[in-house]
């Protein structure tokens, strides 16, 4: 059985993955952001763009209560896992080019 995980992210929020690694990148140069706290950062900016997309491209106008929370859930799923994959992404990079500097 072969799990790609790139099948459960929408494709039209896949471009938040190299998003979120090139702010990454711009946080952890600021000398403001603590390296502890940017994968929250990029977490939370994930889940707020990934559910802006998706409420913007799938409400309508006196859509029930129910609709928006379902449609509120996909953008927190779909934000975290794009999050994720981006900071498992620089994480397996970085470990992987230090690893080689070694030895």
């Amino acid at each position: 059985m072969e799990l790609d995980v790139l099948n459960f992210i929408k494709p039209d929020l896949v471009i938040l993955i190299p998003v979120l690694i090139g702010l990454g990148r711009i946080l952890k140069s600021s000398e403001r952001v603590c390296n502890q706290d940017i994968p929250l950062y990029l977490t939370i900016t994930s889940i707020f763009l990934a559910s802006s997309y998706i409420l913007s491209v799938n409400a309508y106008e006196n859509a029930p209560v129910e609709y928006i929370a379902n449609l509120v859930f996909k953008g927190v799923v779909q934000g975290t896992l794009c999050a994720s994959l981006a900071i498992f992404g620089h994480q397996l990079t970085k470990q992987t080019l230090d690893k080689d500097k070694k030895g």
